[in-house]
């Protein structure tokens, strides 16, 4: 099965030895050196590797908690292993903490809600800590003082990025379900209050081509790409 191939995958990665263990991806870590390091973005060979990795251990993740499949629960807790020591290498060089926030202007998927959801099975504060880490301070703090920055007024050109984001706040609303924290809280409902409000449309939709513009402002951002 699928499962079964990617832990065959797992383990070929993890023989290769220092840096290689848990990891489970597509390609060599060179995706990852090359983010981690400026300008922290790359495209060679993938642009969003944190974003492909999210896909892999939800999807890990959910063969364990609704199929019971043993083999993929130890895959991605190997693979949270594999990130933990990588983020916290970038977050101990100097200035490590805004060149962590140039890594995670790349868009990273649920990384904070899959880590969040496995700290929910396996208590490890290493998983709460590490899902932790994967909060992009550009995007979340306007929301956390209840400021509408979905335009991106005080941060990038063209509106932020709409899929990029939502699975962020998921992210932020899993983690006050697990910890109460209020200003995850304040992230979520805000967020929600902010988009509905002043940036959805009457079929539900919140952006065009994938973007958000400014609020009360829908009539300008129509045409056939609008979602």
């Amino acid at each position: 099965g699928v499962v079964a191939a990617l832990g065959r995958a797992q383990d070929a990665w993890t023989r290769k030895g220092a840096g290689y263990e848990g990891f489970l991806y597509p390609y060599d870590r060179v995706s990852f050196d090359r983010l981690f390091k400026a300008p922290f973005r790359n495209c060679d060979p993938v642009c969003v590797p944190f974003y492909v990795m999210h896909k892999m251990m939800a999807g890990l993740l959910d063969q364990y908690s609704r199929a019971g499949n043993s083999q993929a629960f130890k895959m991605v807790t190997a693979m949270a292993s594999w990130v933990k020591p990588e983020v916290e290498a970038i977050l101990a060089r100097p200035n490590g903490e805004a060149q962590w926030q140039s890594v995670l202007n790349t868009e990273w998927g649920g990384m904070n809600e899959v880590l969040y959801n496995l700290y929910a099975i396996t208590g490890d504060s290493n998983h709460l800590v590490l899902g932790k880490y994967f909060n992009h301070y550009q995007w979340t703090a306007p929301l956390a003082i209840g400021q509408d920055d979905l335009d991106a007024s005080h941060g990038n050109t063209g509106g932020n990025h709409a899929n990029t984001h939502i699975p962020e706040i998921i992210g932020s609303a899993r983690g006050y379900e697990l910890t109460g924290n209020s200003t995850q809280n304040k992230i979520a409902s805000n967020f929600f209050s902010i988009v509905t409000t002043a940036h959805t449309f009457a079929t539900g939709g919140s952006n065009d081509h994938e973007h958000w513009g400014k609020p009360h402002r829908m009539g300008y951002q129509l045409d056939s790409d609008t979602e």
